[in-house]
């Protein structure tokens, strides 16, 4: 038995449609969700790596932005940065397995 135009009734077609825009939607969904994350993670991540300093506001100033952040504050813009990292790729993940 083929399933041509001619002899498929729309109690079959339907379903499938409404299956087909249920996991293209849903897959819409996660893809716009990765892409949010992965944006705001690399501006999050970039922004933490350099200390809170823009690139665009380094051209004057003094340069003392980590006022009140005591004498290792390196280390703990690596940390913060590496914990926002993997919070990062946590969410990536789990919207990925979302769009599954």
């Amino acid at each position: 038995m083929s399933m041509t135009a001619a002899n498929t009734s729309s109690c079959i077609r339907d379903p499938k449609m409404a299956a087909g825009l249920c996991c293209g939607i849903s897959c819409l969904a996660a893809g716009g969700t990765i892409g949010v994350i992965g944006d705001a993670g690399v501006q999050g991540f970039g922004l933490r790596a350099s200390g809170g300093k823009r690139a665009w506001s380094s051209e004057g100033g003094d340069g003392d932005g980590d006022v009140g952040m005591g004498g290792n504050s390196e280390a703990a813009n690596a940390d913060a940065a590496n914990k926002l990292y993997v919070g990062l790729l946590i969410m990536l993940i789990f919207s990925e397995a979302l769009a599954l």
